[in-house]
């Protein structure tokens, strides 16, 4: 949020979030980069997944569709050595959770007794998730 104040405003309020980040962060300010995708416009809401990406949580599952296994790769945000990959039917049924150790790594999921069907993972860890779709067929 400050980033967007510093970059978006020309008022006094840039200045003032200026000295805000100087100040308490003691750091010299620096442009922010932007998320990829995204605009500089403070009244567009940041996606989540796009939000947790520029922190360095990461997760993609392949082969997608899966038929008897899925491997799913992950990152995580520097620092974090730990997270909880979920994964849950279209209905919402549990399906699994899994700990995942290191900064990243690849986990392989045994799909043969799931249905065809939509299935929904998340990545969470360091107050960030991570979300998308994976496809089951038989």
């Amino acid at each position: 949020m400050q980033c967007k104040i510093v970059l978006t405003e020309t008022s006094v309020s840039s200045s003032k979030a200026k000295g805000i980040l100087e100040a308490f962060y003691g750091d010299d300010f620096t442009n922010c980069l932007p998320i990829e995708g995204s605009s500089s416009n403070k009244n567009q809401p940041v996606n989540p997944n796009q939000l947790a990406q520029a922190y360095g949580l990461n997760i993609t599952v392949k082969p997608n569709p899966a038929r008897e296994w899925a491997a799913f790769d992950f990152s995580l945000p520097e620092g974090s050595e730990s997270a909880i990959l979920e994964i849950v039917d279209a209905k919402g049924k549990h399906m699994e959770t899994i700990a995942l150790k290191g900064n990243r790594g690849q986990k392989l999921v045994d799909t043969r007794v799931w249905h065809a069907g939509q299935y929904v993972y998340k990545l969470k860890v360091a107050g960030f998730t991570k979300s998308g779709k994976l496809v089951v067929i038989k």
